[in-house]
């Protein structure tokens, strides 16, 4: 079954806070700057949009400021339920949330996922903050969680996050199809470590860099540029990757009888390829099911096991 996912990322820094100190005139600008910004997108009809870390943080603050200014009452959540609610869209929210359970750390940084009905669907804390984030309290997040989305399964990493493989290792079992981050650094390719470790998309909103969306491969199927800061495109997460080996054959059987309705991406060199259903008479199990064909995992589960029952101890 198709499952056609339009997304849309932004490189977009905060606004300046033009010296004003009244939480009030500062949510008005935050408001007006992001509103602006979103409104970009919104022709090209996304389901998902991704704004980068610490998005409502204004250039010229300090993080010490910005917590100040949170504390406060500072927040563009009001412009997002607004926004996800008119437009029928799932918008994330990362910033600065307050703990009040937590009064060692009482901050977190965070990605909030709006539906589009404007209910708060999941929150992502960052699980590892840099040491000066914590030094002016903000906590570490912990156990990391797959979420659903309009049937689809989300990790989330911010910043930091992408450095630590025990993120991978956590989310793995959990299956994700799509992998937001959202971050101050680009991270290069740790992205395409954790898409193809994961066997997931990934949609990369950067601050002041490139924001990109890529496959599971880590290629790039659509980013921002020196010119536009935001970008959309459309994917479908109805997918699976799958090794060559005892397969070729039988994915030559599966595309002769589903033609278009079967795509079968190679990237070249790393002997694994990209199968996707395209059409919504099935989906990409039963496709596999029927030529018995088996999953990248499935297939090195498989050959770990053999391993297990064929070496000399």
């Amino acid at each position: 079954m198709s499952k056609l996912t339009r997304i849309s990322v932004m490189s977009s820094k905060g606004p300046d806070s033009k010296g004003y100190n009244d939480i009030k005139a500062l949510n008005q600008i935050n408001s007006d700057y992001w509103s602006e910004k979103i409104e970009n997108v919104l022709d090209s009809a996304p389901d998902i949009i991704i704004l980068p870390e610490n998005c409502d943080r204004f250039t010229d603050f300090s993080y010490k400021q910005q917590l100040a200014y949170i504390t406060n009452g500072g927040s563009i959540e009001n412009l997002i339920v607004k926004m996800a609610k008119k437009y029928k869209t799932n918008i994330t929210y990362p910033g600065i949330r307050i703990d009040d359970k937590d009064y060692k750390y009482p901050y977190r940084n965070c990605i909030r996922m709006y539906g589009k009905d404007g209910s708060l669907v999941n929150i992502y804390d960052k699980n590892h903050v840099m040491i000066d984030e914590n030094e002016i309290g903000i906590g570490y997040g912990q156990d990391p969680k797959v979420y659903q989305l309009d049937k689809i399964r989300i990790a989330s990493g911010i910043c930091f996050d992408l450095n630590f493989d025990t993120l991978i290792e956590a989310y793995k079992p959990q299956n994700p199809e799509l992998i937001i981050f959202s971050s101050n650094y680009h991270g290069g390719l740790k992205q395409d470590q954790w898409a193809y470790s994961l066997r997931s998309y990934m949609a990369s909103a950067i601050t002041n860099n490139t924001s990109r969306i890529i496959n599971p491969f880590g290629d790039v199927i659509a980013c921002t540029t020196n010119y536009y800061d935001y970008v959309t495109a459309e994917v479908n997460l109805d997918f699976e990757i799958v090794h060559l080996d005892y397969n070729m054959h039988k994915i030559k059987e599966a595309k002769r009888k589903f033609k278009q309705s079967l795509t079968v991406y190679d990237p070249g060199n790393v002997a694994t390829v990209l199968l996707t259903y395209e059409d919504n008479d099935r989906c990409i199990k039963d496709v596999l099911n029927e030529y018995e064909i088996e999953t990248y995992d499935e297939y090195l589960k498989r050959t770990i096991e053999h391993r297990k029952n064929h070496i000399l101890i």
